[in-house]
């Protein structure tokens, strides 16, 4: 839970760069989310 909250935090900082970045920060909060479980 605490990695995910971490993720959005870092998903925020890209997503304000670039919204290309938003689309690649959230497939990899998905990868990892699906390695974790």
């Amino acid at each position: 839970m605490t990695e995910n909250k971490q993720t959005g935090h870092t998903e925020i900082e890209p997503l304000r760069y670039l919204p290309s970045a938003s689309a690649g920060g959230r497939a990899v909060q998905k990868n990892k989310g699906t390695k974790i479980l």
